[in-house]
């Protein structure tokens, strides 16, 4: 679900515009409309910031078929999940390197289970994007799921969506600027 756009034209923005985003006329007064036409919702919660549908894969999907998901959609990431459809790892490019080839197995007897990198940081779609932010920081993840209250997911954040939507909604870089704020604090106090 994209949070902005760029158009000029709102009229025209009707039928192009994501689920939940509205042309400038038509938007409810807690949407910030910024310079150039950009329109912002507030963020309240993870739901905020969730910019795409997450790939995913079951855990007993073949090394091969995670190869090639990396690959043809250069997300970066696969999220796991286990036969109740909840979240039980994810699988990044790296796993892949470090992982799927020294197992002393064949390859094809490889699953996204065997390199998968088990019970991952996640927040809840409820949490506050101040949350999310300082997990982000604190762990150096470049994504980071979201769960519902059940473990099911709901979707991914991308350090690089956060960087965007940064660059564009002031609301969004105080987020960053508090986060920072704090942790330096606690590295002056520890060092």
């Amino acid at each position: 679900m994209a949070l902005f756009t760029k158009e000029s034209d709102p009229r025209s923005l009707a039928d192009t515009l994501p689920t939940g985003v509205r042309p400038l006329d038509e938007r409810p007064d807690d949407t910030v409309a910024m310079p150039g036409s950009i329109e912002w919702r507030p963020l309240t919660t993870a739901a905020d910031l969730i910019q795409r549908e997450p790939r995913m894969a079951h855990e007993g999907t073949p090394l091969l078929h995670l190869v090639r998901l990396l690959r043809a959609e250069r997300c970066g990431v696969v999220l796991v999940f286990d036969d109740d459809r909840q979240l039980s790892g994810v699988v990044t490019e790296l796993d892949l390197v470090l992982h799927g080839y020294s197992r002393g197995k064949p390859t094809t007897a490889i699953t996204a289970k065997d390199v998968m990198l088990p019970h991952p940081p996640h927040v809840r779609i409820d949490d506050s994007p101040d949350d999310v932010v300082q997990l982000m920081e604190r762990r150096r993840l470049q994504w980071l799921p979201v769960v519902d209250d059940g473990n099911h997911v709901m979707g991914v954040i991308s350090l690089d969506e956060i960087s965007l939507r940064a660059e564009h909604d002031p609301g969004m870089r105080e987020i960053i600027a508090r986060v920072a704020e704090r942790r330096s604090f606690w590295r002056r106090v520890w060092h």
